[in-house]
């Protein structure tokens, strides 16, 4: 026998003997139309392959697929022939795992009776080690969010977080299956890494496939303080909406519709319309909605026409529209969308003036209380001692001691007299040759009059200067 001949016979009795050496069973799972660890969800079943209908889908039937092909677990749940509608039966529908069955077929689920193939589920798993490079992972977080960790030069290294933002970690949640990214963590918010720092300085504008196409820098100066994060959030198919072609809040409006994403015409559109799209990507509200293809055209289904919404619809499709749309893309609309952290500096300066406000009045408040409270305990003294003088008639007092001039006490009406004269002759002494005269008053202190010949008269006091104005200057309301 010929070499030619035995080798056709190998040949041969490799494909007989194929079904034997690898066994294809009920239960068995495979993805399709996708890559190794991505794709639509395919069960064998009766004898045949068939799709799983995308009802009640999410996470935990997922998960258990992406185990039972031998994945460390899943990213996300797809519906909607994500990856293509596939053919023959739809097998099971209403899928009800819990999460830790070990194959599919172990889960609840109901027989197809009113799916179609745009129905189909499918999954994007995790696997349990990355070897090529540019391969990306999530580190000291979960499923959607951590550490970012890239595969670069044979070993696994950070990424240091110099200009780190929104663009970058797209790429990276993009890269990984996701829809885009929420936010772009930095200095280690999941922790510091251990080995090489891989890239520094990234520049992506967001569209790039894989992180090594951005522009980056390789020499850094970094330390494993600064290892960058993302958070990753994820679509669930028909009517989700991304931002392209801008930034992380704004850019052309674009929707995922009937198995392939698309754009938005401007006819009518309004920011109303916008904020529908922001808020369904976890976003404020809309700050304007840009027309005429703002930033860039874009490519593929102009999906929408003619939108008006209300702007409290959950998502885009929920508004009115027209699904034929007479517009090319030059007329894409966009949005530019608010942050839920925005808060304008106007109303800032407001609450620190506010706040202002509030400490100047009740500081005030508090001032009017002290003061009003000690002039109100010195008034109760001076009435306490205007009745505690003794009376100017009394026998006991006329006669006093030798060298101790005779004193007329005044009371509260003495400062509330009409007529001055009399309070000030009730207020000095009587020694008409005196020489050294003194005012006396309730009020705490005295009053010195300038010595004068004659002090004892008022007449002759009058001379020394504005005496009542002395007087008056002690006195207190």
């Amino acid at each position: 026998m010929r070499l030619h001949d035995i080798s056709l016979w190998l040949f041969a009795s490799t494909l007989t003997l194929l079904p034997f050496l690898v066994a294809i069973k009920n239960g068995d799972v495979r993805l399709t139309n996708g890559t190794a660890t991505y794709g639509r969800v395919e069960l064998y079943n009766n004898g045949q392959w068939g799709t799983v209908c995308d009802d009640k889908w999410d996470m935990d039937d997922a998960r258990v697929v992406c185990r039972q092909l031998g994945f460390r677990d899943t990213i996300t749940a797809h519906g909607n022939a994500l990856f293509g509608e596939g053919e023959g039966p739809i097998h099971i529908s209403n899928v009800n795992c819990d999460g830790t069955e070990s194959f599919l077929i172990e889960c609840y689920s109901s027989l197809s009776d009113n799916c179609e193939h745009e129905d189909d589920a499918s999954v994007t798993c995790l696997p349990f080690v990355y070897s090529e490079e540019g391969f990306v992972r999530l580190v000291g977080g979960n499923l959607t969010d951590g550490r970012v960790e890239i595969f670069f030069k044979g070993e696994w290294g950070t990424i240091c977080d110099d200009t780190w933002d929104i663009s970058d970690a797209t790429v990276v949640c993009r890269q990984l299956g996701f829809t885009g990214a929420i936010s772009a963590p930095r200095m280690a918010a999941f922790g510091e890494g251990k080995g090489p720092i891989h890239l520094d300085v990234l520049e992506c504008s967001g569209s790039e496939l894989t992180l090594l196409d951005c522009e980056y820098k390789q020499k850094r100066n970094c330390m494993h303080n600064e290892d960058a994060g993302v958070e990753c959030f994820n679509y669930t198919g028909e009517g989700s909406v991304r931002l392209a072609g801008g930034h992380d809040l704004a850019g052309r409006v674009e929707i995922y519709k009937d198995n392939q994403w698309g754009t938005v015409c401007d006819d009518d559109w309004d920011v109303l319309d916008a904020t529908v799209v922001c808020r369904q990507l976890g976003f404020k509200d809309a700050v304007s909605a840009p027309k005429k293809a703002a930033f860039g055209e874009g490519v593929g289904p102009i999906h929408i026409d003619s939108v008006k919404c209300l702007g409290d619809e959950e998502s885009l499709l929920d508004c009115e529209y027209k699904r034929d749309a007479d517009c090319t893309h030059n007329e894409d609309a966009s949005a530019t969308c608010r942050d839920v952290s925005y808060v304008s500096v106007g109303w800032i300066i407001i609450a620190i003036l506010t706040l202002l406000l509030i400490v100047a009045t009740t500081a005030g408040i508090f001032a009017r209380v002290f003061i009003k409270a000690n002039m109100n305990r010195l008034l109760r003294r001076i009435r306490n001692v205007s009745e505690d003088v003794p009376n100017t008639d009394d026998a006991s007092l006329s006669s006093q001691p030798s060298g101790i001039p005779e004193l007329r006490y005044p009371t509260i009406a003495t400062f509330e007299s009409a007529d001055f004269k009399t309070t000030l002759g009730n207020l000095i002494m009587s020694r008409g040759s005196q020489t050294d005269s003194m005012l006396y008053t309730t009020i705490p202190g005295e009053l010195i009059l300038p010595k004068e010949e004659g002090a004892g008269s008022y007449e002759n006091m009058a001379k020394c200067g504005n005496v009542e104005e002395k007087v008056y200057s002690n006195k207190i309301y």
